[in-house]
């Protein structure tokens, strides 16, 4: 009897227990500092093994509980990362000022050496499967072997990307994750589309049309399994209404599932689409938003918030399982999701 009273009231202290570690797991927790300059830029490799960190380019290993693995020899400040050829290699572009096209170097993954530079780019991407350069030059952009092994291929070296006759010169692209297909997004007027290419051949191969306003394309991303596009326009209505504007589509019958406006202030937004369709959206402030179009594009649910710090990046783990964010004092937080 006296074991069985002892019982029922441990028992209570013992679920107590459990709940408030489960309860912990949700909450943010610091994973990385730096003494010094805010995290600007945060990106996984596809395999989840791997978080790049700039500026001052750093991997870290997450198996190891993103412990510092290499640290990039280049230019301190990166504008953009792009893991490639079965997360064996790095697409880098260093920051040179606004004067100044940024160098395009290849880096290998798992030491941070730099193998390869492209030399002076606007823009670049490449394919998954690394057989493709694409580049923005002044005029226009261009597609290119990048596999040096198929020096003998019948492909020109360098293809250029034409508009259509009255569209503007596409200078906002990315590469589908089947290494197929380039989407650049173009403007005419008062109309804005996204043009899908044939990566062999340079040819236009369907269009679709997003927005009647006056726009400018500003981002353009594939999820990573590629069955999601996000398009990202800066809508310039008039000397004093400027917003941002995002469509995201099912790419594979480029059906639009949904839009929205934000109004344009100082503060930058920043948009990242996942597997599932869900969007990931931050500004320069406390908190993360995650927005799911078959609800409601316009309705985004808050799943991080950290009144003490200012986030300056935030991405979701491949598996969509965790979220990390960099803030301004040089923090990383990591905050489970589900």
């Amino acid at each position: 009897m006296k074991k069985s009273r002892l019982l029922l009231l441990v028992l209570p202290l013992i679920v107590g227990v459990f709940y408030m570690r489960s309860l912990a797991s949700w909450r943010p927790k610091k994973v990385f500092a730096r003494t010094t300059n805010s995290i600007r830029h945060l990106q996984f490799s596809d395999n989840g093994q791997l978080l790049l960190v700039s500026p001052r380019l750093t991997a870290l290993d997450l198996a190891g509980g993103f412990v510092p693995k290499w640290s990039y020899m280049g230019d301190p400040y990166i504008v953009k990362t792009q893991f490639f050829s079965d997360d064996s290699h790095i697409l880098v572009a260093e920051e040179h000022g606004k004067t100044r096209a940024p160098p395009i170097n290849i880096i290998d993954a798992s030491t941070g050496h730099i193998l390869h530079s492209y030399g002076m780019q606007e823009a670049a991407a490449i394919s998954a499967d690394g057989k493709w350069l694409a580049s923005y030059k002044r005029d226009g952009i261009y597609l290119e072997r990048a596999d040096a092994e198929v020096k003998g291929h019948k492909t020109p070296d360098k293809i250029k990307i034409r508009a259509a006759p009255g569209e503007s010169i596409p200078t906002v692209f990315a590469i589908s994750p089947d290494s197929r297909t380039l989407v650049v997004q173009v403007t005419e007027f008062y109309q804005s589309r996204l043009g899908f290419y044939d990566i062999s051949s340079g040819k236009r191969t369907r269009t679709w049309s997003d927005s009647n306003s006056r726009v400018f394309g500003q981002s353009i991303q594939w999820s990573r399994n590629g069955r999601y596009l996000l398009a990202v326009w800066f809508v310039h209505n008039g000397p004093t209404t400027r917003q941002l504007s995002w469509s995201l589509w099912r790419a594979s019958d480029g059906q639009k599932l949904a839009s929205t406006t934000f109004p344009f202030d100082e503060q930058v937004r920043h948009f990242e689409v996942e597997d599932d369709g869900r969007v990931l959206s931050y500004e320069e402030n406390s908190q993360v938003l995650l927005s799911h179009p078959t609800t409601n594009a316009s309705i985004s649910k808050p799943i991080l918030n950290i009144p003490s710090e200012t986030i300056t990046s935030a991405t979701l783990s491949p598996d969509g399982s965790y979220l990390v964010a960099g803030t301004q004092s040089g923090r990383i937080y990591s905050q489970r999701i589900k």
